[in-house]
């Protein structure tokens, strides 16, 4: 677990952060001068730069990692069971990066409520309730599936939340 979660937050969640950091800096200012087909934009153009980026890492880390652990002197079953962790943990990536996109569309527009919100709700409920269907049933394995779905369940519970409750 420790070594799967280590290499794909290192790998996927700092190349997202990163890329997005060029657009939190430049939305804000987009919304504060009442450019807000630019906010949209540059909301659009994160999201396809940030999947762009990660095409990078994703596709050695689907397809060699196991090799790259065994280089590095892990223990070959170490190597093995990190390897099979993180192609499960990718599924959750798209849907961490519309999560983090949307996240910097609302921080450029200081609603943060509805992060919190959906954040709260997949964390203290979704979270736990897939551990505990995804462990028993999948092993070792489930404890990544269980982290990918609650990516997902926290980017719908946004979604739904934005079009119940439409910030602007």
């Amino acid at each position: 677990f420790s070594l799967g979660s280590l290499v794909g937050n290192l790998t996927c969640l700092s190349v997202m952060v990163g890329c997005l950091t060029a657009a939190d800096t430049l939305m804000p200012r987009a919304y504060g001068t009442g450019h807000y087909d630019e906010l949209g934009r540059l909301a659009i153009r994160g999201f396809i730069m940030c999947g762009l980026l990660l095409l990078a890492p994703i596709i050695p880390l689907c397809t060699i990692m196991e090799w790259v652990f065994d280089q590095l002197g892990q223990d070959e079953h170490a190597s093995h069971l990190a390897s099979e962790w993180i192609r499960v943990y990718l599924i959750g990536v798209p849907a961490m990066l519309l999560f983090r996109v949307i996240q910097s569309f609302l921080n450029a527009q200081h609603q943060v409520w509805p992060l919190v919100y959906a954040s709260m709700t997949a964390c203290f409920i979704v979270h736990p309730i897939f551990l505990r269907l995804f462990i028993p049933a999948f092993g070792f394995v489930g404890s990544s599936l269980a982290i990918a779905m609650t990516q997902y369940a926290m980017a719908f519970v946004l979604l739904v939340y934005l079009k119940i409750n439409p910030v602007h």
